[in-house]
C-alpha cells in the first residue's frame, strides 16, 4: 500500500497512525513549533499524542536538528523536546556538521511515512507538501534502518532544562 498525505492530509491522518502503535514510534524532525493559531490543529496535537503513547508504554524516540554552526538546538524545537521528556519520550540530536532534515516516521516496523511534513504549523497547514505513506517491508525496513544508525550515531539531550540557544534565536 502506499498513499499521498498532501497538505492538511498529514495532520488528518498521522494521529490516527500513530495510534495504531504497539511497541516502537521513530521519528526523524528537522523543525518543531509550538506556537501559533489553532494549536490544537497542529504540531502540539502531534506532541501531546507522542506523550500519551509514551505513557502507555510505547517506545518513542524523536531525532532532532541541531543549528550546525555551533551545536545549537533551534529555540522552536526545545520546547517540543522539554515537553516530550516530561513523558518519557526519549530524544537526541546528530553530532557534527551533519543536519538532520529528513522528515519521517516508522510505526512497528510496519509503515513508514517519509516527505516534506515538519511539525510546524505553517507546513501542516499553509504550505505545499507532500508526504508517502508506505507499509511495503522493504521501504519501512530501509527506513527503520537508517533512523537506527542515525540514532546511534547521535547523542542525548541533556537532561537540564536549559539548552544552548542560537544567537539568532535570542
Amino acid at each position: 500500500m502506499v498513499e499521498m498525505w498532501i497538505d492538511e492530509d498529514y495532520i488528518r491522518n498521522l494521529p490516527r497512525l500513530l495510534r495504531t502503535a504497539e511497541s516502537r514510534i521513530r521519528i526523524s524532525l528537522y523543525s518543531v513549533v509550538l506556537t501559533g493559531k489553532s494549536l490544537k490543529k497542529s504540531s502540539s496535537l502531534l506532541i501531546d499524542q507522542l506523550s500519551n503513547l509514551s505513557n502507555h508504554g510505547i517506545e518513542c524516540l524523536v531525532l532532532f536538528n541541531m543549528v550546525a554552526k555551533g551545536g545549537y538546538l533551534k529555540a522552536q524545537n526545545q520546547k517540543a523536546i522539554a515537553q516530550l521528556r516530561r513523558y518519557g519520550v526519549q530524544t537526541r540530536k546528530l553530532v557534527g556538521s551533519r543536519i538532520n532534515h529528513a522528515k519521517f516516521v516508522v510505526i512497528d516496523n510496519k509503515a513508514a511515512i517519509v516527505g516534506s511534513h515538519n511539525w510546524t504549523q505553517c507546513s501542516l497547514r499553509r504550505n505545499s507538501e507532500v508526504s508517502m505513506l508506505t507499509d511495503d517491508p522493504a521501504a519501512v525496513k530501509q527506513l527503520a534502518d537508517n533512523f537506527d544508525h542515525l540514532w546511534k550515531n547521535s547523542v542525548k539531550l541533556k537532561a537540564e532544562a536549559g539548552f544552548p540557544v542560537s544567537k539568532e534565536a535570542q
